[in-house]
């Protein structure tokens, strides 16, 4: 009768080692699964982190090269603005050397008016 318990005892001990082992092998494996999804984690952070810096930066470049273009016809409309003026200054001058009542005179002020009046139409872009 002694051995039959000792025998018990022994495999309820090997049981009770056998249901530690897998508990350990469990928490191990826990473990293991929360690292790859925290390393998963990071690195979906990290990409749309980067595909953020990507467009933010997209949306930079088209402001800047918006705001060139728009220097650009600053600077355009400035040049346009002082050939104008140095284009009435002229007629201005041809008026005032008393060529109002010759034919060439008329025909240069004429010419001169116009040419004013196409500068100051608005151009259309094709």
């Amino acid at each position: 009768m002694e051995e039959s318990l000792r025998r018990e005892l022994e495999s309820k001990q090997m049981a009770a080692d056998e249901a530690l082992r897998q508990k350990e092998d469990l928490r191990h494996l826990q473990h293991q699964i929360k690292a790859e999804e925290d390393s998963l984690r990071e690195r979906q952070r990290r990409e749309a982190r980067a595909r953020s810096e990507a467009v933010h930066a997209a949306r930079q470049r088209e402001a800047e090269e918006r705001s060139a273009g728009k220097h650009a016809i600053v600077q355009r409309n400035l040049a346009e603005m002082e050939e104008t003026r140095k284009l009435r200054a002229e007629v201005g001058i041809w008026m005032g050397k008393g060529h109002r009542g010759s034919s060439l005179g008329a025909l240069v002020t004429k010419s001169l008016i116009n040419l004013v009046s196409y500068k100051l139409q608005p151009r259309v872009k094709g």
